[in-house]
């Protein structure tokens, strides 16, 4: 976490106000629940994923966002900000990418050893969301555009919730991914790679759910 807060406050063109902090609290914890849940270094089997640690990540979901609610984001300065173009910058958009980056990071540390990796994911890629996220305003694309008619797995009640919910998900889902990347597909058993079909085709529509609910519970407070 030094090294993030070194490179903001190095950063010539923008001065940090108090949101940074915000943004680096979460990422912060983020990391510690990475440490607690000490995913190994084989991504476990596909079984595994969608029963064992879904149960275990939900077990400790409500720790993870307890502690989020420690830290209070800033939000009022640009929300106000309704004249400048959003694309896909939106806060749902961005905190998916976060919690993408915060696993890669972890795992480059953790499972893989390369920590030079993962310092320059940390300077080159982490620090520009961390930023963007901190002049974000309300945008409409994170709105889910899967036409399914699978749906109805998520619920957040607020921003934790919601991040939260995302980050778990984008956990289970880069689990899997992970598996299926180190295994040879041709000679993956029928009815596993059917296992996996259906665990993406749910995982992704959750995760979508849960982009639009950061999106939508970030900015509760001004509706």
């Amino acid at each position: 976490m030094r090294l993030i807060i070194s490179v903001l406050m190095e950063n010539p063109q923008e001065t940090p106000n108090p949101g940074d902090g915000y943004f680096l609290n979460v990422h912060r914890l983020s990391i510690e629940f990475l440490d607690k849940l000490a995913l190994p270094k084989e991504p476990y089997p596909i079984d595994v994923i969608s029963n064992e640690l879904r149960l275990k990540l939900e077990d400790r979901k409500d720790v993870f966002t307890s502690s989020l609610r420690d830290y209070s984001p800033l939000r009022v300065e640009a929300r106000l900000r309704d004249d400048v173009p959003v694309g896909m910058n939106t806060v749902g958009m961005l905190a998916d990418r976060w919690t993408i980056l915060i696993l890669k990071e972890w795992c480059l540390r953790n499972k893989l050893g390369k920590t030079e990796a993962a310092t320059e994911l940390v300077e080159k890629q982490t620090t520009e969301i961390l930023a963007a996220l901190r002049v974000a305003v309300p945008g409409n694309s994170s709105l889910n555009s899967k036409l399914t008619h699978l749906g109805g797995y998520s619920k957040a009640d607020n921003w934790e919730e919601a991040f939260a919910g995302l980050f778990t998900i984008n956990i289970l889902l880069w689990e899997s991914q992970e598996t299926l990347y180190q295994r040879d597909l041709e000679v993956l058993p029928g009815e596993e790679l059917r296992k996996y079909i259906q665990f993406f085709s749910r995982g992704n529509v959750e995760r979508n759910e849960y982009i639009e609910l950061c999106e939508s519970r970030y900015w509760t407070a001004y509706e």
